[in-house]
This record gives C-alpha cells, sequence and structure tokens, in this order.
C-alpha cells in the first residue's frame, strides 16, 4: 500500500492491506467518487443515456417512416389498378356505343355528327385508359425498387374503408403513447437537464474527500 494510500486508510480508523478491506476501501471511492465531483460525473452519464435514448428514438423515426412510404407506395399500386379498370371499362362501353352509333347512321337513324361525337368520346377514353395504364406502370415500379425486388410485385389486398372508426381520443391516447418524436424531446429534454446539472456542478467543491 503506497503512501497516500496508507493516509487515508489511517484516517479511516487503520485499514489493513488485505484484500478483503482493499476491495471494500475501491469500493467506498467508487461510490462516493460523484459526490465529490460536483455531481458532473452522474450528469455525463445521465446525458449519455438521453443520448442513446434519442438515437434509439430516431431509429424508431425513421422504420416509422419507412413503413409508410411503403404503405404510400403499395396502395398507390392497388389505386393505380382500380383505375386502369375503370377505364377499360369504360372504353368497352364507348367501342359498343361507338359500333352502335355507326349501324344507326347507315340505317339513316342518327346523324353523321352524333357518330363523330361517340368516335371522339371513344378516342378520349383511350387516350385516359393508357394515361392510367402508364401511372400504374411507375407505380409498380416505384413498389419494386423501394422493396428491392427485380420482377414486378403485384400487391394482394384490395383497397377498403373502415366503416367504424374509433373516437378522436384513441388517435390522440395512441400517438402520445407511441409517436418516436415525443420520445426524442423527452431524450433532448433529459440531455439537457444533465448539462444543466454538470454546469452547476462547476461551482461546488471538487476532489476527493472521504469522511
Amino acid at each position: 500500500m503506497g503512501p497516500a494510500l496508507g493516509q487515508v486508510a489511517s484516517a479511516l480508523g487503520g485499514i489493513t492491506s488485505t484484500i478483503e478491506n482493499q476491495d471494500i476501501f475501491t469500493s467506498s471511492i467508487r461510490a462516493v467518487w460523484p459526490i465529490f465531483t460536483g455531481g458532473r460525473i452522474t450528469a455525463a452519464q445521465t446525458a449519455a443515456e438521453g443520448k442513446k435514448e434519442e438515437a434509439q428514438s430516431q431509429l424508431a423515426m425513421e422504420v416509422q417512416a419507412r413503413y409508410e412510404d411503403l404503405s404510400k407506395y403499395y396502395f398507390s399500386v392497388v389505386l393505380a389498378r382500380n383505375v386502369v379498370d375503370t377505364r377499360i371499362a369504360a372504353e368497352k362501353g364507348l367501342t359498343k356505343h361507338r359500333d352502335f352509333a355507326i349501324k344507326l347512321e347507315e340505317q339513316g337513324q342518327i346523324a353523321r355528327v352524333e357518330r363523330l361525337q361517340a368516335e371522339a368520346s371513344l378516342a378520349k377514353a383511350v387516350v385516359e385508359r393508357k394515361k392510367a395504364q402508364h401511372s400504374l406502370d411507375i407505380a409498380e415500379a416505384a413498389l419494386t425498387q423501394v422493396l428491392g425486388q427485380s420482377e414486378t410485385v403485384e400487391p394482394r389486398d384490395q383497397l377498403f374503408i373502415n366503416e367504424n372508426l374509433p373516437p378522436l381520443d384513441a388517435f390522440v391516447d395512441q400517438t402520445l403513447n407511441t409517436y418516436p418524436g415525443l420520445s426524442i424531446l423527452d431524450a433532448k429534454e433529459k440531455q439537457a437537464s444533465s448539462l444543466m446539472k454538470a454546469e452547476k456542478g462547476k461551482y461546488l467543491p471538487r476532489g476527493l474527500c472521504l469522511r
């Protein structure tokens, strides 16, 4: 045991140099050390915990954002397909209407201008169907890329509407309990509080002082 350690041991009532007593002495120093550093070590540890919690919440935010993006891409494909199906049905209906108009014109039952109107409506429907198909191709490509697949991804779910929505309070409570952004604020508040304690600790007595 060195001289300095021996002096401290004498002040404590004559601690011997046995391994057991040395262990007790070492743990005693660890226990009181933060007190006599003005609480700055404890504040630094708390700040580190706050940074860790912030990082975990940031990760949760990123995961949630990716999930939301995936949902948007997924149901964009579903919606685009429904639009294409609707445009195809409209085109088929107007094709029949145009064919019927041609026969009526041949029989002299309608004027030429009416047959031209039927053809114009069909031409417009064809354009709209092609635009819808193009939008679907883009949505499918985006979803496939987000999922990192080499082949086109085909969603199996359909669009849905919730018949009975829970009350607004349920959404508010769920947000308060699970939204990662609020946890980030809590973590930052913990860090700020720890920094304040560390700064106050600078004005407190420092150094190792055992009683």
